[in-house]
């Protein structure tokens, strides 16, 4: 019989809790089988499940990069968004071609590889990645329009 028992990282400060209900969870297991449980009935494994990115990181994307991005192209007289989706997309395609970064997967159906731009909704399991896609986003917009982006202040 097997348990699986789900330690994210977000509860790093919590370990001596979920180590204590891990072993209340051995204990029941104990109780309900009714027999002893040794070293080697059981195995302990700890590992990433995922990486997103980090909810700073969507916050100064979605909350700070796109909004002064579509202010400063309305002031310079460039495109005017008004949908933050379109705007994010033009940005996608501009940084796939600018800087080469996309993701690469195989259509399940035609077998053929597909190219798509990066975006913080495909990027998994690479949080220097999405740094990446960020800092190219604002490269753009001061390359190429002179808006300047106010910097992170998370860690």
């Amino acid at each position: 019989m097997k348990h699986l028992f789900i330690f994210r990282q977000l509860n790093k400060d919590r370990w001596a809790e979920i180590r204590q209900h891990l072993n209340y969870k051995l204990s029941d297991l104990m109780r309900q089988s009714h027999y002893t449980i040794f070293d080697d009935d059981f195995e302990v494994e700890i590992r990433s499940l995922k990486k997103e990115p980090s909810d700073n990181q969507r916050a100064y994307y979605f909350g700070v990069v796109l909004p002064t991005i579509a202010k400063g192209l309305k002031e310079g007289d460039y495109a005017y968004y008004t949908d933050m989706k379109d705007l994010d997309n033009d940005i996608k395609l501009a940084v796939m071609d600018r800087f080469d970064l996309c993701t690469k997967r195989e259509d399940k159906l035609s077998k053929k590889t597909v190219i798509e731009p990066i975006s913080l909704s495909n990027i998994k399991g690479d949080k220097e990645l999405i740094q990446k896609f960020i800092d190219a986003v604002i490269l753009i917009a001061g390359e190429f329009y002179g808006i300047e982006i106010p910097a992170p202040n998370y860690k």
